[in-house]
C-alpha cells in the first residue's frame, strides 16, 4: 500500500516538470509528500526533507524509482523543489 501511495505521489511531481520548481502547485506537493512521510513512517522535519532531496539524486536506486514512477527527471525536480520548499 505505501509503495503505490508513493508511487502515485511522485507521478503527480512527474505531471507537474512543465512548470517551475518554486511554482505553489509543485510546493504543494513537497509539502505533501512531507505530510505523507510523517503521517506514516516518522516525523519528516524540513532538514531530513532536505537530506532526503539530496539522496533522491545521489543514489542512483532512488532516482532509477523515482524517475520510473514520475518519468525521466523526475527525481531531479522533487529534489530541486525540495530545495526551495526547505528554504522557506
Amino acid at each position: 500500500m505505501f509503495a503505490q501511495e508513493m508511487q502515485a505521489i511522485f507521478e503527480a511531481f512527474g505531471k507537474m516538470q512543465s512548470l517551475e520548481v518554486g511554482h505553489p502547485d509543485v510546493q504543494v506537493q513537497v509539502a505533501n509528500l512531507q505530510a505523507y512521510i510523517t503521517e506514516n513512517f516518522y516525523t519528516c522535519t524540513k532538514e531530513i526533507l532536505q537530506n532526503l532531496g539530496l539522496m533522491y539524486v545521489e543514489d542512483e536506486r532512488f532516482s532509477a524509482n523515482i524517475d520510473q514512477s514520475g518519468g525521466p527527471g523526475t527525481a531531479s525536480f522533487v529534489s530541486q523543489a525540495i530545495a526551495i520548499y526547505c528554504q522557506e
